[in-house]
């Protein structure tokens, strides 16, 4: 009875990553913008990949002064084909320089972490 059922649900997923894929294809073949990077993201990868210092109270009082470039960032932190490879591979956590990894929570780059040295 077990063992039916655990099959079953397999078969289920199975069912679920391919919808998965064919959604993905589609959504990459409509958009242009694969992944939302939030602004904590950017604040982290500032600090984090580009060793920029942001001062400020919270995440939106630092962004307050690089307004005009947080696009710019946006689109420098994953290229389209990062993205894509992130889509396809439902990837949770992607490396983007030697120490530091996105986070990436549905469609969205959530944080820039960076690796503890051992």
């Amino acid at each position: 009875m077990m063992r039916e059922k655990i099959v079953e649900l397999d078969l289920k997923l199975d069912m679920l990553r391919e919808e998965r894929r064919d959604m993905v294809r589609q959504y990459i073949e409509e958009e242009t913008n694969y992944l939302y990077v939030t602004d904590h993201a950017i604040v982290r990868y500032l600090e984090r990949v580009e060793n920029i210092l942001l001062t400020g109270d919270t995440d939106q009082d630092k962004l307050r002064n690089y307004t005009g470039c947080l696009e710019l960032v946006r689109k420098d932190i994953l290229s389209k084909e990062q993205q894509k490879q992130i889509m396809y591979q439902n990837i949770q956590n992607f490396r983007i320089s030697k120490d530091c990894y996105v986070v990436v929570k549905g469609l969205t780059v959530v944080t820039v972490i960076k690796r503890k040295n051992r």
